[in-house]
């Protein structure tokens, strides 16, 4: 199979060469607030193939990994997402319409009101 990551020689990059290319492109970026690395292109590939409805034994001979059983882990993660956005979606409390702190009008004053009789004393 050739490989997509080769040394100037023309052989296949071990797995700290394409690390060190994609922490240079992390760097030039200037990305510092999320973890960039193979594994975690990886798994986004993984997550994004099941998403658009890809089959998970596919996946899991793509990946190549020796049992359908590890890139099950891929699907929890997957559902647990997946159980979020429904929540998110189907949740009762999402047709509710709750006033967002700082907006809208107050029915309460800051200083109480002055009588007659107390603006005459000062």
């Amino acid at each position: 199979m050739p490989a997509l990551f080769t040394n100037f020689a023309g052989r296949p990059l071990q797995p700290s060469g394409v690390e060190k290319i994609v922490q240079r492109a992390k760097e030039a970026a200037g990305i510092t607030d999320v973890p960039v690395t193979p594994h975690k292109f990886r798994h986004t590939f993984a997550r994004s193939w099941l998403e658009h409805g890809g089959e998970v034994y596919s996946l899991s001979r793509l990946l190549g990994h020796s049992s359908v059983k590890i890139t099950e882990i891929y699907l929890e993660d997957f559902t647990s997402r997946q159980a979020r956005v429904h929540h998110a979606k189907y949740s009762p409390l999402s047709d509710m319409r709750i006033r967002k702190k700082g907006t809208g009008r107050h029915h309460y004053r800051r200083q109480p009101k002055l009588t007659e009789q107390e603006g005459d004393e000062s």
